[in-house]
């Protein structure tokens, strides 16, 4: 049984904390006196402490920071519950140490499921792997940190891929496109789907994290900061196409104090270097965050720095003719289902059949692909992990190739194995299975819905095909395809 400590100054609010708690899984211990604080944590051991803010003798605030000072209680799990929804207050009590902030008064249900979210939390975490959904992104950056966990974390959201490396529970680096660092992790946290896999690392007896590590909780208020003043002014957000420009009254002295940390003076540089420049071009040429810029620039319309012009209209994307009928969209819905708009295919290659699959990519529409071809296939090379996007309107997929060989282990470098929605094996006709089963080696924890597809010619079917029986639920074909449109309908088969 787990036992939590409730620090209250009101005997009432205790009462209804500990009516929340259910009684035959978790133990309350109570005392209306912050000053006792140490003495019980001494005296029994305490799992969890529900913290009041705003008490005589000492504040939780100050509570909180005591016991983040000393060793012992630094790994404790800390909720702050405060009668005070100002932001002001919140980022007092994550900068103290707090682990979550709970809004007096509380729902019972929403109180108890933030008490076991950090009660239950095992090691199990360190093979963390699923979809984003059902695990909020908030919820899954807080079971890292509070695990004081070590390793990678990816990530996938339609075509964009992004890579947190942790250490000890804090950030110490983040990528997401161009975004690096707390830009990334700010565009992260608005992240609604996807799918994720945290590769965890033995961080040895003693962790010593980056002097510049993130802590996770004040890059989660902030973005909530962002998103809270964000919704306030979307009537502002100027469309996506419209073309922007400098105004007439872009005297940053007239900005609220609030906001003035914000890195305005980027924004207006861009306006002056590209009058007209549309929102979405604007947002993609900063190395800020998405959300933050939109921020800004509803600001700039609100005091005059930015003027809207007419909404542009968009280029239209012709649906990609193919030989088989099926399109980017009608894979990713067999794949991901009618309202996704996304879907990632990861495709591993051995060295002699890569000529072909590089041919079938080349033979992309230029308004298919939605990067560079060449670029994308140096990557592939290098033994690189590399990603091309392909478009149809609002639908993409995200095909990752890699090489496999027997005298390497290339496939084990693919990290987002466990986040595809199909996998493609596509082998040669006379190597080896030595790197086939390096490749199956890595694939042990994937989900049982991923559809796995090998493309294995006559000549090594019998034997290979067996392999691949015994590893997984593998679909085999003989024949090679001759598009990638042809490769698409085999795996929707």
């Amino acid at each position: 049984m787990k036992r939590i400590l409730i620090i209250d100054d009101d005997d009432a609010s205790i009462e209804l904390v500990r009516s929340a708690m259910p009684p035959d899984e978790v133990r309350v211990v109570a005392t209306t006196d912050p000053r006792h604080t140490e003495a019980i944590l001494e005296a029994r051991a305490i799992d969890l402490v529900l913290l009041d803010v705003r008490m005589p003798h000492i504040s939780g605030i100050d509570v909180l920071r005591n016991l983040r000072q000393d060793r012992r209680w630094q790994q404790l799990p800390i909720l702050a519950l405060s009668g005070d929804s100002g932001t002001e207050t919140k980022l007092a009590c994550f900068q103290a140490g707090a682990d979550d902030y709970v809004v007096k008064p509380f729902d019972n249900v929403e109180l108890a499921a933030r008490v076991d979210r950090f009660l239950t939390r095992t090691g199990s975490v360190a093979d963390l792997s699923g979809r984003l959904g059902k695990l909020a992104i908030a919820d899954l950056f807080q079971s890292i940190a509070q695990g004081a966990l070590t390793g990678s974390l990816w990530l996938v959201h339609r075509t964009h891929t992004a890579q947190v490396e942790w250490q000890g529970g804090k950030v110490i680096d983040g990528t997401v496109g161009t975004l690096t660092g707390r830009e990334a992790m700010l565009e992260l946290s608005t992240w609604q789907h996807g799918r994720f896999s945290f590769e965890a690392q033995d961080a040895g007896p003693e962790i010593k994290p980056a002097k510049n590590a993130l802590n996770v909780s004040k890059v989660l208020l902030e973005a909530t900061w962002l998103e809270d003043e964000l919704d306030n002014r979307s009537s502002l957000v100027p469309q996506q196409h419209a073309g922007l420009s400098e105004g007439h009254g872009a005297e940053l002295s007239r900005i609220d104090e609030a906001f003035r940390h914000l890195p305005f003076g980027l924004v207006l540089d861009r306006l002056k270097e590209r009058p007209g420049i549309t929102l979405s071009d604007l947002a993609s040429g900063l190395a800020l965050a998405p959300l933050k810029v939109r921020l800004m620039i509803a600001v700039l319309v609100e005091h005059g720095g930015i003027a809207v012009g007419a909404p542009r209209e968009p280029g239209t994307v012709d649906r990609p003719r193919n030989d088989v009928g099926l399109s980017v969209a009608s894979l990713v819905s067999t794949l991901r289902g009618e309202e996704r708009q996304s879907a990632y295919l990861s495709l591993h290659v051995e060295r002699q059949t890569w000529p072909l699959a590089r041919k079938l990519i080349e033979a992309l529409p230029t308004a298919v692909a939605g990067t560079s071809h060449a670029a994308f296939f140096a990557q592939v090379e290098a033994r690189e992990p590399a990603v091309l996007p392909l478009f149809e309107g609002d639908v993409r997929i995200a095909l990752s190739v890699s090489m496999l060989d027997e005298d390497d282990r290339a496939a084990s470098h693919d990290h987002l194995l466990a986040v595809a929605d199909a996998l493609v094996l596509w082998l040669g006709p006379d190597s080896g299975t030595d790197a086939i089963k390096q490749y199956l080696r890595s694939l042990k924890a994937l989900a049982s819905e991923t559809v796995q597809l090998a493309v294995v010619p006559k000549a090594r079917a019998s034997a290979d095909a067996l392999l691949l029986q015994a590893f997984g639920t593998w679909r085999i074909i003989s024949q090679s395809p001759t598009t990638l449109w042809q490769l698409f309908a085999d795996i929707a088969a």
